[in-house]
C-alpha cells in the first residue's frame, strides 16, 4: 500500500530517537468502533478515541509489490474489557474494517501514516488470548468474481437488491413473511418451538435472527420448519452461540428454496429469478445415445 506522511513526520521517523506510536481501528458492521493504541496514554486523533491496552502486539506487516497481499496478526487484545469472548463466539468482528496508521504521540498535528487497511479474517481463541488475521483490500483480487449460471437463484438473500422481493405483508399462503416470535420450548440446541400459524415450511430455508438475549443480532439459517397443531418447531442448521432460554424473541423469516417453482408459487417473483433452470448442463453435454 502506498504510504503518504506529511514532512513533519518523516523528519520525525528520521530522527535517533522517536516518539511514534501505533493506532488501531475496528469499525464493525453493527456500528461499533473501537480504538487501540500502543502508546502508554489514550490519544484522540481524526475523532476518534484510541485507549491504551498492554493486551495489544501487531505482528510486523508483511508487504510485496504490485498485488501482494499484505498480512498483520493482532494477539491479546482479549485482555481488553472492550472485546470479550462473547462478541467473538456471535460473529461481531466477522469482516470488522481494520486501519492500523503510526503517529507522533507527542506531537499528533504531524498527521499519520497509514501502515493497514483492511479487514478482519481468522480468529483464534485460547485460554483468554486470541489472535485475529488482518486481511489486506488486496485480498479480495485473490477470490473468484463473476456470475455464474445456477439451476437456482443466485440471489445471496430474500428481498435483497437483486430478489427485489418487498418483505412487508404475506407470501401466497397468507401467512407474513416476516414475524417476531417469543420462545416458548426448548428441546436440544437446534429445535425451538414458537406459537405460529404458518403452514408447516413456510420458514423452511429463512433466517432466524435472536432480538434479545446474549444472542442477540445473531442469524441462524431454518433447516426445517413444522407446524404441530398451532406450534411451530424450528430445526436449526447450527446451533447459537449461546444458551438461548425460553422468553427470549426471535425474527422469523419466511424460507426460499431458491427454485423457480416456488419462486413463481409462494411469492409470485419469477420476473426476478436470479437463475437458468432450463439451461441445458453437463450432463446433456455427455449424454449418449439417449434421448432428451
Amino acid at each position: 500500500m502506498p504510504r503518504s506522511i506529511s514532512v513533519a513526520l518523516k523528519a520525525h521517523m528520521q530522527e535517533p530517537l522517536t516518539t511514534l506510536s501505533a493506532l488501531i481501528l475496528i469499525e464493525r458492521k453493527d456500528g461499533v468502533n473501537l480504538g487501540f493504541t500502543s502508546a502508554d496514554r489514550d490519544i484522540t486523533f481524526d475523532g476518534e478515541t484510541y485507549l491504551t491496552s498492554d493486551g495489544v502486539a501487531i505482528t510486523a506487516i508483511q508487504q510485496s509489490a504490485g498485488t501482494g497481499i499484505d498480512n498483520l496478526d493482532v494477539t491479546g487484545m482479549l485482555k481488553d474489557s472492550r472485546i470479550t469472548d462473547a462478541d467473538i463466539e456471535a460473529g461481531r468482528y466477522d469482516g470488522a474494517t481494520v486501519t492500523v496508521q503510526t503517529v507522533n504521540r507527542l506531537d499528533l498535528s504531524m498527521g499519520s501514516r497509514i501502515d493497514f487497511v483492511g479487514t478482519i479474517g481468522r480468529i483464534e481463541t485460547t485460554d483468554h488470548d486470541y489472535t485475529a488475521e488482518f486481511r489486506s483490500l488486496a485480498s479480495a483480487l485473490r477470490q473468484t468474481r463473476g456470475y455464474r449460471t445456477s439451476a437456482t437463484c443466485t440471489c445471496k438473500r430474500l428481498g435483497d437488491a437483486c430478489c427485489k422481493l418487498a418483505m412487508t405483508g404475506n407470501a401466497l399462503n397468507g401467512s407474513p413473511k416476516r414475524a417476531t416470535k417469543t420462545l416458548t420450548v426448548i428441546v436440544g440446541d437446534d429445535l425451538l418451538k414458537f406459537t405460529d400459524a404458518a403452514p408447516t415450511g413456510h420458514y423452511s430455508n429463512g433466517i432466524i435472527k435472536a432480538t434479545s438475549g446474549p444472542n442477540n443480532n445473531v442469524e441462524r439459517t431454518c433447516k426445517a420448519h413444522l407446524n404441530n397443531a398451532g406450534t411451530a418447531e424450528i430445526t436449526l442448521r447450527g446451533p447459537f452461540p449461546f444458551a438461548v432460554t425460553a422468553g427470549d424473541t426471535f425474527l422469523l423469516e419466511v424460507g426460499c428454496s431458491r427454485t423457480i417453482a416456488e419462486c413463481r408459487a409462494k411469492f409470485g417473483n419469477a420476473n426476478n429469478f436470479h437463475g437458468q433452470p432450463d439451461l441445458p448442463g453437463n450432463d446433456k453435454a455427455t449424454r449418449i445415445g439417449r434421448g432428451s
